[in-house]
């Protein structure tokens, strides 16, 4: 019997955290960071991922691809897809940045600006975004890589910001956003 696998690339943490909203399948790990709650070990944007053509059901990446260089997107995308079965989906949450920066211009203009980690990232300790997303950029670079069916809609984490101007512009402008896509 063929066993369904689904990859978590770059989120580190372990199967019981992540919903897929679908019966539970077989969940590989694969994450920079040792510490994280993985299966293997690997740079998920230097190296040809350890699966044959066509071998997984689905791919998962939470705020992952962002950490790579904008230069390098398309090509990610493309090995990611290799490995994805024909037909098959990838799910990518990332970062809205027309949320982050219109919250960085009215800070600005109300002399309340954020640190410069509020854009890049620097808040996580180990490394900081190389690139950034709009709905709009995250489906181009996603047909750029071949996947099909595009749909980018607004992403799970809705209310991290309780207070401050965050709180209003999160109304307008989507603070995550969630790509689905297929092969």
């Amino acid at each position: 019997m063929e066993t369904d696998i689904t990859l978590n690339l770059g989120g580190g943490r372990n199967s019981k955290e992540i919903e897929l909203g679908e019966d539970s399948v077989d969940i590989i790990h694969i994450d920079i960071d040792q510490n994280a709650g993985i299966d293997i070990l690997a740079d998920v944007f230097n190296v040809s991922l350890p699966f044959k053509n066509n071998s997984i059901n689905r791919i998962r990446s939470s705020h992952c691809l962002e950490h790579a260089s904008y230069k390098n997107t398309v090509k990610i995308l493309k090995e990611w897809k290799r490995v994805l079965k024909p037909g098959s989906r990838i799910d990518i949450y990332q970062s809205n940045f027309n949320f982050k920066a219109v919250t960085w211009v009215i800070r600005s203009i109300l002399k309340k600006e954020a640190e410069p980690g509020f854009i890049m990232g620097s808040h996580i300790g180990y490394d900081e975004h190389k690139t950034f997303f709009t709905p709009t950029l995250l489906r181009k670079n996603l047909e750029d890589a071949g996947f099909k069916n595009i749909k980018v809609i607004r992403g799970r984490n809705t209310a991290e910001y309780k207070r401050g101007v965050g709180k209003y512009i999160q109304k307008v402008v989507w603070l995550e956003l969630h790509a689905i896509a297929y092969k």
